[in-house]
């Protein structure tokens, strides 16, 4: 009896205190139960009890968690050392350690584990589609959002309103906020009037909820929108595109203002030069999202 304790003590002692030190890392865990392995296994029948001794001490000791992974890779391991220990007894207690290892072993895999983390801290996902790319200042930006599940990609009901926001690039800076409610088909639709005095550039559209305000704001939904001014024709815009022009009367401008001069007659659209030249000229018309070239 007093051998065998002074071999285990020795054994201690050689391992650095493995026995009794708490592994914090499951790399920390291997590496010691790897050492047992690969140093203590199969040189006589005293050793077997050292063996089962650390072995079960380095389970019982570990704090962390397992993956199923990690778990198979320490028992293959100790299923080794099971494999040259003769004696049933110290068979039974590296069992032990099987089982408290298997104790501190997610049950779950990866893939449920992430659904199950989604289920308590529900994400949701926005996409907004709007009636094109590009507008002029004063035009309308008719938009409707889609919010669903950021898993699932299903469509859901869980917030009840969704923000829009148009942001200037150039300046990083808010031009428009609006809060549209779910209807009772679950849309959200809703536009955004652009300021006649809007200048050209790229613009942001950005969506989201409440509940999307609690996680990074990488998470929000962002289109780019092109907003084209046009100067040449003092920021006129029509209706309709084509023409006859056949609703709104558009004031003329005053020829010192602009180099066209814009009037309606007999619903026709009349465009006149102020100032002659030379050169080809060519007639660009936009509104509506249509464009006229001439």
């Amino acid at each position: 009896m007093r051998r065998i304790l002074l071999i285990i003590g020795i054994v201690l002692a050689i391992l650095n205190g493995s026995a009794q030190s708490i592994s914090t890392t499951y790399g920390d865990l291997r590496a010691k139960v790897l050492h047992v392995g690969q140093k203590m296994t199969g040189q006589n029948t005293t050793n077997d009890q050292a063996i089962a001794v650390i072995v079960r001490e380095l389970a019982m000791n570990y704090q962390g968690r397992l993956s199923r992974q990690q778990f198979q890779e320490l028992k293959d391991t100790i299923e080794v050392m099971r494999q040259q220990i003769t004696a049933d007894t110290w068979k039974t207690v590296l069992n032990s350690a099987i089982e408290t290892l298997q104790e501190k072993t997610d049950t779950l895999d990866i893939q449920q584990r992430i659904l199950d983390y989604y289920r308590k801290v529900p994400q949701e996902q926005i996409y907004v589609h709007t009636d094109r790319p590009y507008y002029v200042p004063g035009d309308t930006v008719w938009f409707r959002a889609h919010l669903v599940d950021a898993v699932t990609h299903t469509p859901i009901s869980r917030s009840r309103y969704v923000y829009v926001e148009l942001l200037d690039n150039a300046t990083d800076t808010l031009v428009q906020r609006v809060m549209v409610k779910c209807d009772s088909d679950g849309v959200f639709a809703n536009a955004i009037t652009l300021p006649r005095q809007l200048r050209s550039g790229c613009y942001t559209l950005a969506a989201y909820t409440q509940w999307m305000r609690n996680f990074p704001v990488e998470r929000f939904f962002y289109k780019q929108l092109l907003v084209v001014g046009n100067t040449s024709l003092s920021g006129f815009q029509s209706e309709a595109v084509g023409l006859p022009v056949r609703s709104r009367q558009t004031p003329s401008p005053k020829p010192s203002d602009s180099e066209l001069e814009l009037g309606l007659r007999k619903g026709q659209l009349l465009i006149q030069m102020n100032k002659s030249t030379s050169e080809p000229l060519s007639c660009v018309l936009y509104g509506s999202g249509n464009l006229f070239v001439d």
